[in-house]
């Protein structure tokens, strides 16, 4: 890349799509220089700031002399400022939910779909209280819900960054995203789930490269998080709505829970 200096700081608190319930997808995300985060996904949340935090990552984070808050508690209420959250299924979102109850008041942006299943089928009163900010009566109002509109450039409250979302497929029944987090005209692409385009028989995943080819002739892209989830061998029918590695073998990918300049 022609620019070399790091834009963005990324902590990474869960890597796995299953079946560690304590490693799931989520991460945390800012301009380089800033403690406001932004959470990509939320599958796993207190436990991995335990060892974000174990790990040094919040070294430039203090707790007020007079807050009973951990470390970790602080970036959690304080810190992360919102969740981009890029489908439904509980390991996107598992961590989000039960931290809940405790975590402080923020948004919750995504496309129109994930909205929805949050208000009907999560903070419904029956699956979990309705922590957000409409729905079943009567809303605790701990979420402001945000439904983003796809290719429109939205705010992220209290950061200095901006979020374009774009639909991805993940089968009949629900779109996933992707996320295009803007901060001073750099920018990282977070993809959710999504298949190949020709299983998915939707082009959802050219369509996100055709947005994003200015970008990187512009050496704007800092960072791509691509899901896949099996080695380029897996037969199309056992894919089960996900990518394939483009590899000649077997690859198992992981991420230490540390923070990463882009």
């Amino acid at each position: 890349m022609k620019n070399a200096l790091p834009s963005f700081r990324c902590i990474p608190l869960g890597v796995e799509g299953g079946l560690i319930e304590g490693n799931l997808p989520a991460y945390l995300l800012a301009p380089i220089g800033s403690t406001d985060f932004v959470c990509l996904d939320a599958g796993t949340l207190l436990g991995g700031l335990r060892a974000a935090r174990a790990n040094g990552c919040f070294s430039d984070i203090a707790v007020p002399p007079d807050s009973a808050d951990s470390i970790e508690g602080r970036v959690l209420r304080h810190h992360i400022k919102a969740y981009l959250i890029t489908h439904t299924y509980l390991d996107h979102l598992s961590g989000l939910v039960m931290n809940s109850p405790v975590d402080g008041p923020k948004p919750i942006m995504a496309l129109d779909g994930t909205i929805e299943g949050l208000r009907s089928h999560v903070f419904n009163w029956i699956t979990w209280p309705n922590f957000g900010s409409d729905g079943q009566p009567p809303p605790l109002s701990r979420y402001d819900l945000v439904t983003l509109s796809p290719g429109e450039l939205t705010p992220i409250p209290g950061t200095a960054m901006c979020v374009e979302a774009q639909p991805l497929a993940h089968g009949a029944r629900i779109d996933s995203a992707a996320f295009l987090v803007d901060a001073n005209g750099q920018y990282v692409v977070y993809m959710g789930d999504t298949g190949p385009d020709h299983l998915e028989q939707r082009p959802t995943t050219h369509l996100l490269w055709e947005r994003l080819a200015p970008l990187i002739r512009d050496d704007r892209l800092r960072a791509v998080y691509n899901e896949s989830s099996y080695s380029d061998e897996m037969p199309d029918d056992q894919l089960h709505l996900h990518r394939w590695l483009s590899l000649s073998s077997p690859v198992t990918a992981t991420v230490s829970f540390a923070t990463l300049a882009m």
